[in-house]
């Protein structure tokens, strides 16, 4: 019983190896009710990896009671058609899956893990399972086989043009989308935006000084991501050196280093 106390969240593996557990109570804290998610990951490789994949679910905090639900697939066959985590275990037995034809597949959950019936004193199968102030999701799909944007190896510095204390970048000289055809979006920041502002203009990246007269460096990060959410970033380093008063200022552009995954 933890009802009525001052949880805010759940850590992960807190139900780890709690495979007993049948009355639990959380109703009455800050967080509750608290979500727990049951998602798909890939534990062999990466998800963009050639296949077949091995792929499981998992409940970060643990599964208090057991966790199952039906798989649904596009472009797949599947070792199995459900999926689950039992009772006390983060994660639950993997199945295989395996491309039935050409480019990407992806996996989901086709209805979410149910949350058991509060009984509360009712005895089933000799105990009286009773869960307050939970609830449970399904978690995003999983795609598999498809790689993410690809930045460019030598970004073309032609692409930079400058004009006063403004740069533009052209976004789509930097980045290769997986599939022919994929629209990419653009998203950066800068570090240091009280140095260098950064906004996406007509699919280009502009870099603008600030107009204090200010000199430094400010690494600016850009991420594109394909209609799939898959996405990949590269960081460029912008010294802004101001020439002598009276003259236009001067820009040095130095890229910094190229990021495969925006996770890194």
């Amino acid at each position: 019983d933890l009802g009525g106390n001052l949880l805010e969240s759940l850590p992960p593996g807190l139900f780890a190896g709690a495979a007993g557990l049948g009355e639990l109570n959380l109703a009455g804290n800050p967080g509750a009710p608290f979500a727990l998610a049951m998602r798909l990951v890939r534990t062999d490789a990466e998800p963009w990896e050639p296949g077949p994949a091995w792929v499981s679910a998992r409940v970060e905090e643990g599964a208090p009671f057991a966790f199952a639900a039906a798989l649904a697939a596009e472009n797949a066959e599947l070792s199995a058609e459900s999926i689950s985590v039992p009772a006390g275990a983060v994660s639950g037995t993997p199945l295989s899956v395996a491309q039935e034809g050409p480019g990407a597949a992806r996996l989901s959950l086709s209805d979410g893990p149910a949350l058991p019936e509060a009984l509360c004193g009712d005895v089933q199968d000799g105990r009286r399972p009773c869960f307050r102030g939970l609830s449970v999701a399904a978690g995003p799909a999983l795609l598999l086989f498809k790689p993410p944007p690809s930045p460019t190896d030598e970004p073309p510095m032609p692409a930079l043009s400058a004009d006063g204390d403004r740069a533009s970048l052209a976004l789509e000289d930097l980045f290769s989308p997986a599939e022919a055809g994929d629209r990419l979006t653009y998203e950066a920041e800068s570090d240091r935006p009280e140095l260098l502002s950064v906004r996406i203009v007509d699919g280009g990246l502009m870099l603008e000084a600030n107009e204090d007269g200010d000199e430094g460096a400010a690494v600016v990060t850009i991420t594109a991501t394909d209609p799939d959410g898959q996405s990949a970033s590269l960081s460029i380093r912008v010294q802004v050196e101001y020439a002598p008063v009276g003259a236009a200022p001067s820009w040095r552009l130095e890229w910094l280093r190229i990021l495969r995954d925006a996770d890194q």
